[in-house]
């Protein structure tokens, strides 16, 4: 992994542990990907604030892509545009609240 793509897997991890005090919870980087999409919005115990979409935002940008949970792998770097058919994909199959 980059170094870019490694900030960007810590904050999503840091954000994490704010909202449930784990490291990655279940879903996180859909539920996280969808403030970016759509904005603010309620996860655990952490409100997701505009100022965090900003810098996950400029984070993926600077890496290229996006952070995963693999079950093997752990957290893995995937290129944009496969994230984003992944995501896709894998909405109406997830539960986001």
């Amino acid at each position: 992994m980059t170094p870019d793509a490694e900030k960007l897997k810590a904050y999503i991890s840091a954000l994490s542990e704010q909202a449930y005090s784990a490291s990655w919870m279940q879903h996180l980087e859909y539920v996280l990907w969808l403030a970016v999409e759509n904005g603010p919005r309620k996860y655990g115990c952490l409100s997701i604030s505009q100022e965090h979409i900003d810098i996950l935002r400029r984070l993926w940008r600077k890496s290229g892509g996006w952070i995963r949970w693999h079950e093997d792998s752990g957290e893995t770097w995937i290129a944009l545009d496969d994230w984003k058919r992944m995501f896709l994909n894998r909405l109406p199959d997830i539960d986001l609240e």
